[in-house]
């Protein structure tokens, strides 16, 4: 059985005041035991990586094995210098109500793409060299749209995700800390892209 969760302030999930890796593990965890499960495999991607590395070390016993896909157990220097500036683009989008949801974001597109980082030079020359132009910022704004939804026809758009809270929270989302004495002993998998800028 493979089961897949929006953490708290993303997808379908509520939205909450409290955004750490404590708190997103401690529902994670709670799934777990509300479906009875004694002993499972965790994979997460990025912020969903330090959730399940968090709970592997809180609880150990509950975890057979962990994926960790590109990201570090450590703080992420992106989330300092990028991230901020790509969350306030968002914060800032107005869009034209009672449109279908291709349009608004369609809209919506036009107004972060100056905001959206090419990467790194090394990155951005790559790119060049392949002919793949602004790919790259291109494909990050169409992630990034899939947050903005409109319910139903006439309905103002709308986030997904808790833009203001997930912007006070960042500080805390960059960095990672281990509790004291804390270790997870299981077989561990950590997976990184050859030009990941979160694994160094």
């Amino acid at each position: 059985m493979i089961i897949n969760t929006d953490a708290r302030n993303h997808g379908d999930s509520p939205h909450s005041e409290q955004m750490d890796y404590s708190v997103m593990a401690q529902d994670v965890t709670k799934l777990i035991t509300d479906l009875k499960h004694k002993k499972v495999t965790l994979m997460g991607h990025s912020m969903g990586g330090k959730t399940m590395m968090t709970i592997a070390l809180n609880n150990p016993s509950l975890v057979s094995s962990l994926v960790v896909v590109d990201i570090a157990p450590g703080t992420r220097p992106r989330a300092s210098s990028d991230i901020p500036g790509i969350l306030e683009a968002l914060s800032r989008v107005q869009v034209t109500p009672g449109r279908p949801q291709w349009a608004v974001r369609k809209e919506a597109d036009a107004q972060i793409a100056d905001a959206i980082p090419l990467g790194t030079s090394e990155e951005k020359s790559a790119l060049t060299l392949c002919g793949a132009g602004r790919f790259q910022d291109r494909y990050l704004r169409q992630f990034l749209l899939t947050n903005l939804v409109v319910d139903g026809e006439g309905s103002a758009a709308r986030w997904r995700v808790n833009l203001p809270v997930l912007q006070r929270a960042l500080p805390t989302l960059a960095a990672f800390s281990v509790p004291p004495g804390a270790t997870y002993p299981g077989p561990t998998l950590f997976v990184g892209g050859e030009n990941s800028a979160y694994i160094e």
